[in-house]
């Protein structure tokens, strides 16, 4: 005569009805068994922050726009921080007409300095075959010093903070061609001096 098994006690039932319930809930629904993704707002803000570092090895895309984006808002700081120092600014600049400032400081000056601070202390940098920031390092302190000349904040704002720039620049698209660096830093180093004339000749009058 066949016996029946005997029925499980209650609460042993109850666990196993609540654990296939929970696993039927977790099968229809494939998010709870996944890790939440970020949000698109957290992303956004993940990728401007990247964008904004001025300290990447890697050029941003597009070039310029996001240079000059991380370029003011560097200076923009430097300023505010330096703003106590005091200082007369460039007084070599002061006696120039108009057109001397434009043609001297916007187009000449730039694209001399690119020769010869950029190219010819990069060019020596990767005759050594220096890595990328060290690069960067050597084209900056020739070009830092020259401007230490005009007193002390304008030497750790046009020297240091612009200096790094320019030189960020320059080894960055020489990596592409000689061609493409002259003319990134020399440009760069021109919008840079073609605020600060237009700034001068507006407060002259």
């Amino acid at each position: 005569m066949a016996t029946l098994a005997p029925d499980p006690p209650r609460d042993l039932r109850l666990t196993a009805m609540s654990s296939a319930n929970s696993s039927g809930d977790n099968a229809a629904d494939p998010l709870a068994v996944q890790p939440s993704e970020p949000s698109v707002t957290a992303h956004c803000m993940t990728r401007l922050l990247i964008a904004l570092n001025p300290f990447s090895a890697k050029p941003p895309k597009p070039f310029l726009p996001w240079m000059t984006v991380r370029y003011l808002v560097v200076i923009l700081a430097a300023n505010a921080l330096l703003s106590r120092l005091g200082g007369h600014g460039r007084p070599d600049l002061a006696g120039m007409t108009p057109a001397n400032l434009i043609v001297l400081a916007v187009f000449l000056g730039p694209i001399t300095e690119t020769f010869l601070f950029q190219a010819l202390f990069c060019g020596l940098a990767r005759r050594l075959r220096l890595r990328f920031w060290w690069q960067v390092a050597v084209t900056m302190l020739p070009f830092a010093t020259a401007h230490f000349h005009y007193g002390l904040r304008t030497g750790l704002q046009a020297g240091v903070v612009l200096g790094y720039f320019l030189s960020y620049v320059y080894v960055i698209q020489r990596r592409t061609s000689f061609i493409r660096a002259i003319s990134w830093t020399s440009l760069f180093h021109m919008l840079n001096n073609g605020v600060i004339i237009f700034i001068i000749l507006l407060l002259r009058h």
